[in-house]
């Protein structure tokens, strides 16, 4: 118990734990905050962080509301709220939180902003255009105004729209980062019509922030490619991603380790002993794999039938997964390393319900839904158990394609292991022992899709997986391709152009650079060639 009695420095002292994730001292002092101080906004916005780092979303969204009620006019509070309801599955409550919070300052270019980009985080893209846009016009001659326009009609598919914004964001600001990404990705660049020469000139300044940097030497790598500067290319690329790995901790181990458990753990005796599972009656389809092996495309596909819509990349499958086995670890007092062998325990009819149950908050309610999240191959398993009814869709890709593909793209907050080579390679490794571990236990309940076969013969293939899902043929599924949903994906502006095949094959033109890559799989029997 700490002698501190003023609030504002016990809140202080508990930030602090919690930015250092010293979760019991910051629980201690919450619950001293909640005994003295019952009634204060700031006290409950506190314990709803703290119930969020411990998992609790509905405790969360809970003492938001509360907070919300007692100072209605802050804003702050407001996107806490509708961060706690996002996190508690509650997405339509959240978006409707956000409209009230759009509301409190209508003229207000920053509140629009803030409101707006949380809007976009939430994938609701046309809400945070229509917000950007009315910051923008009080604003006019902000570069990070016109950095986000930018960003959401690239998500939108508006590609000259993005370019444009962006442009206006680097004349505004010549070092704002994510507009010279968006600038170089929305479209194939030519030699006559590039950016090249203005972000070396942004690299040879030593004033940039090192996120900045790395962000620039992608840049570089992407236009140099589309010129066939291949060379210079993977030079910018190896500078890039080696700037990345070093900015964040992390051990490829874990998660080969992690692969390795859960082989062990689900195997044929899990799946003759699991029971029967939730049957709801909708059928999820489970679009996974490696990230950049078609899976936008599938999607795409797919979601022009009359009987399905997409979902997006969820994350509420691993989200209950977790918070059901966290239950078993705390009941039994174990450690985070049981935590695959923990899950065998959960209850996995439960686990169905949950999952369904957050998912009918978003969406039209077709009869198939598509739940894009390409780690889900992490899964295969655990998902048959608790969705007897699901469809699972693995997308593959030639091994180097894929892997080159991954390592040359900056991801957000997302795939650690793709900036090594050694690391991406070890990992793609441990993925491809895990789906033939899922193969010879499941068969033909999983559908293998090929990039370089839909790319080929993107009829043939889609019918082969409309025929999976057990529904009838339309054409809209080839007409469409469900041009008007905002895609978040790394793939954003490909996703709009037509199939095309220019980038099979790709990896060849660094046959040298990604010989030890090459060799490593090849040693583990991956056919390459």
């Amino acid at each position: 118990m700490t002698t501190e009695t003023d609030p504002v420095k016990l809140l202080e002292q508990g930030r602090r734990y919690l930015a250092q994730r010293r979760l019991r001292e910051a629980q201690a002092i919450a619950g001293e905050l909640n005994t003295r101080y019952p009634n204060n906004p700031s006290v409950l916005t506190f314990l709803a962080e703290i119930a969020l780092l411990a998992r609790d979303h509905a405790t969360a969204e809970k003492l938001m509301s509360a907070a919300v009620r007692l100072a209605p006019d802050r804003l702050g509070f407001r996107l806490k709220q509708a961060g706690a309801q996002a996190a508690n599955g509650a997405h339509e409550r959240a978006l409707a939180t956000l409209e009230e919070a759009a509301r409190m300052k209508p003229d207000d270019p920053e509140a629009l902003q803030a409101v707006g980009a949380f809007c976009s985080r939430l994938g609701a893209q046309e809400q945070a255009r229509d917000l950007f846009t009315r910051a923008l016009a009080l604003q006019p001659d902000s570069a990070q105004l016109n950095q986000n326009l930018a960003a959401v009609h690239r998500f939108l598919g508006n590609l000259q729209q993005a370019e444009a914004f962006a442009d206006r964001a680097v004349q505004l600001d010549p070092s704002i980062p994510e507009a010279v990404f968006i600038r170089s990705d929305v479209r194939r660049v030519t030699p006559d019509n590039n950016h090249i020469d203005s972000i070396r000139a942004l690299l040879a300044r030593a004033d940039l922030d090192p996120g900045i940097l790395t962000q620039c030497y992608f840049s570089l790598a992407k236009e140099y490619e589309d010129i066939g500067e291949y060379d210079r290319s993977f030079e910018a690329l190896t500078e890039g991603c080696g700037r990345k790995r070093a900015s964040f901790e992390y051990r490829v181990e874990n998660e080969v380790e992690r692969m390795a458990a859960i082989v062990d753990c689900y195997d044929a005796g899990f799946v003759s002993a699991t029971g029967p599972g939730h049957q709801g009656s909708r059928t999820p389809v489970f679009i996974l794999g490696m990230p950049r092996t078609g899976s936008t495309l599938v999607e795409q596909f797919l979601s022009g039938h009359s009987r399905v819509e997409t979902l997006g990349e969820r994350q509420e499958f691993s989200r209950h997964l977790t918070r059901h086995t966290q239950q078993i670890l705390q009941r039994r007092g174990l450690g985070p390393e049981q935590m695959v062998a923990a899950s065998r325990e959960i209850d996995f009819s439960r686990l169905g319900q949950d999952y369904l149950t957050s998912v009918a908050q978003v969406g039209q309610g077709t009869p198939c839904f598509i739940d894009k999240m390409p780690l889900n191959f992490l899964y295969v398993g655990l998902i048959l158990a608790a969705l007897p009814q699901a469809k699972i869709i693995h997308t593959v890709r030639q091994p180097m394609d894929t892997c080159y593909a991954v390592y040359k793209m900056l991801f957000d907050r997302a795939y650690p292991f793709s900036y090594d080579l050694d690391e991406l390679g070890r990992y793609y490794v441990a993925y491809e022992a895990l789906m033939a571990h899922w193969y010879t236990l499941f068969g033909e309940r999983i559908c293998r899709v090929a990039y370089e076969d839909v790319v080929a013969d993107s009829e043939r293939e889609v019918r082969r997986l409309v025929d999976y899902l057990d529904l009838p043929w339309e054409d809209a599924c080839l007409s469409n391709r469900a041009t008007t949903i905002a895609s978040t994906t790394a793939s954003a502006a490909q996703a709009r152009q037509p199939v095309y095949s220019s980038s099979v094959g790709l990896w060849r033109h660094y046959r040298s650079q990604l010989a030890p890559l090459h060799r490593r799989l090849q040693e583990a029997g991956l056919a390459l060639d």
